[in-house]
This record gives structure tokens, sequence and C-alpha cells, in this order.
């Protein structure tokens, strides 16, 4: 799925894990696709575990920031667990500021 700046790629994997590869701007005008596909793959069956991986993410802004924390509250509360992974130096010092990638990322204190 291609939306403007972003690129959403669903790849099936076993044992009930998904991954998202995401490509492109994580911003306003992208962060409801982005929410609305997480949605569409949490109320599939037998997904046990969602991986956002942020590889070719290169723009992350609040809004962004915010369609992934909803992304894994969503994941919390239909049994889920929500990762990212891949995320490049740029975006992640934006979830680094807002205190959010130890629990997006399920880094320690001090791990890179």
């Amino acid at each position: 799925m291609t939306t403007g700046a972003l690129r959403l790629t669903t790849m099936r994997e076993d044992r009930g894990s998904v991954v998202l590869a995401i490509a492109g701007e994580i911003d306003l005008a992208t962060a409801d696709t982005l929410i609305e596909a997480v949605s569409s793959i949490l109320a599939a069956k037998g997904v046990r575990r969602l991986v956002l991986d942020l590889g070719e993410v290169r723009f992350l802004d609040a809004r962004g920031v915010a369609a992934l924390v909803t992304a894994h509250q969503q994941g919390a509360g239909r049994g889920v667990a929500v990762l990212v992974i891949n995320c490049q130096r740029s975006p992640m010092r934006v979830l680094e500021i807002t205190s959010v990638d130890k629990v997006l990322t399920g880094r320690q204190p001090g791990q890179r």
C-alpha cells in the first residue's frame, strides 16, 4: 500500500508474527493510514506479534510518534506484542526525545 510519502508492506511470518515494513515519512499526512493498516492487521485471526520495521522511515513527527504509540496500545488491548525495529538515527532520536523509545523498541536504558 502506498499513500503520499508512505509505503507499507505486510509480510506474514510463522507462529502468528506479522512484519509491517514502513518506508517514507510518518507524519500528519500519513499517520492515519498507518493506524488503519495496523488496526487491520491486529483484527486478523492468529496475530500474536506485530513488528513495525522502520528501516526505511526517513522522517517522524509528533503525529507519527502518536501513531506508533496508538499501534502499541491497540496491540496491548488485543494481547498482541507490538515492537518497533530498525529505526534510523533521525526517527530514533525523536522517539528518544519523547521518551517512548524503550516502550516501542524494547531497548533497555543505555542500549543502542
